[in-house]
């Protein structure tokens, strides 16, 4: 016996998605990008609601997740505002996650990291 489920991680770069072949495979769940960066419509995925869509239709659970650049406290905020206008009248199933990668090593050198992932669950 496993304990084990398959989900998968799905953003505008994987393209169209077609979704009956993926509940057809065995994914029990996905995790969607919503968006990258500051709460401007051009920096929502483009294929989010579509994806959503996909997911309910065929009783795929859905979490979310937001691309985060944030580098201070204010931009984090507004993350979080990004992440509430694109999961408003939504119900994910699955957590809402924040995607803080670090490539350059500010966030850690700074230590601003755990304030702004703070910041952001007390909003969400």
């Amino acid at each position: 016996m496993t304990d084990k489920i398959k989900g998968i991680d799905v953003s505008c770069h994987n393209g169209k998605i077609d979704w009956k072949k993926v509940k057809q495979d065995g994914i029990e769940f996905a995790i969607l990008r919503c968006g990258y960066g500051n709460d401007i419509r051009s920096q929502d995925d483009n294929r989010f609601a579509a994806n959503v869509e996909g997911c309910e239709e065929n009783g795929i659970p859905w979490g979310a997740y937001l691309y985060s650049y944030a580098t201070d406290l204010y931009e984090a905020e507004n993350e979080a505002k990004h992440i509430l206008r694109l999961l408003k009248n939504r119900a994910p199933l699955y957590p809402v996650y924040l995607d803080m990668e670090d490539s350059d090593g500010y966030k850690r050198r700074y230590k601003v990291s755990d304030k702004m992932c703070a910041d952001i669950c007390a909003h969400v």
